[in-house]
């Protein structure tokens, strides 16, 4: 995964009259990472961050790689190409007030008794995915177990079936990150992904009302954060978070307006890119003479 800090945006891509400093930064950084990748370079086969970033990155690291005498190219498939995706974060100060009535199904903390409920919904939301992911049961279960013994995921119940749960992770020591967040179709257009957002981010950020039912009162268990951090590539999702307090911009065609951080003034999303890169073939030698 990369990242560029946004005061320093203009300085890499440039501007009409002063080249951009990406070029020099990636080939260096290809480089380091070659040096630590050196037993088995092949395992870089995906990166996901600001677009000009990683095609300028995977562009240098297959040309790199050559001189290693190792064939690999930019995957142009449509499982594993380009896939676009927007990141953006909410903070205390973009927060929306609370809503007047509260919904109705509580948002509640899982435990390891929902280990099964939130392992079906994991495979489904990976199906529901663009690539359509398989999964199965016992990898489910493999990947849940964690978050969930940390307390970081929470479900809704309706009549009760757990419907729809939002998973959260990258947590640093003063951001997390929303990694997950799914509702069955069946319950979809009925609010619960809104009000699991607005409640886990609120508790998150230490907000209250939080909306939300911990297992135990009092901090979560990772601390309260500064920012809560998102990256979604479907647009109707996105107006679901830009609702919640993530700094999305409007838009309307080709414009596109607001989506800026109260606190420093600057762009508080960006455009994001999924990438991979893949060993080509060696050459065939049929219809060559011999």
């Amino acid at each position: 995964m990369m990242s560029v800090p946004t005061s320093a945006e203009h300085l890499l891509i440039g501007t009409p009259t002063t080249p951009g400093l990406l070029g020099p930064a990636v080939a260096l950084l290809a480089s380091s990472t070659l040096d630590q990748l050196s037993s088995d370079p092949l395992v870089l086969d995906k990166m996901i961050g600001p677009a000009p970033a990683v095609s300028a990155f995977l562009a240098a690291w297959v040309d790199l790689l050559a001189t290693r005498g190792l064939r690999v190219r930019i995957d142009t498939g449509t499982k594993a190409g380009a896939f676009g995706s927007r990141v953006s974060y909410v903070t205390r100060a973009t927060l929306p007030p609370p809503p007047t009535n509260p919904f109705p199904h509580p948002v509640v903390q899982a435990t390891p008794a929902d280990l099964e409920d939130i392992a079906q919904l994991y495979i489904a939301f990976q199906f529901d995915t663009p690539w359509h992911g398989v999964v199965t049961r016992e990898a489910a279960l493999a990947f849940v177990d964690r978050p969930v013994k940390a307390g970081l995921v929470w479900y809704v119940r309706v009549d009760g079936e757990t419907v729809a749960y939002v998973l959260l992770g990258r947590v640093t020591p003063r951001t997390i990150a929303l990694r997950n967040v799914f509702v069955k179709p069946s319950h979809r257009r009925k609010g619960i992904a809104e009000a699991m957002v607005r409640g886990v981010t609120r508790y998150y950020l230490n907000a209250p009302p939080y909306g939300v039912q911990p297992t135990t009162e009092g901090p979560p268990a990772v601390g309260f954060k500064e920012e809560v951090n998102l990256n979604v590539a479907d647009e109707g999702a996105e107006r679901v978070y830009r609702r919640s307090g993530f700094l999305f911009p409007d838009r309307n065609g080709d414009a596109v307006t607001g989506g800026i951080d109260p606190a420093t003034g600057r762009k508080g999303w960006y455009e994001s890119i999924w990438r991979g890169v893949e060993q080509e073939p060696e050459p065939s030698s049929e219809g060559h003479a011999q």
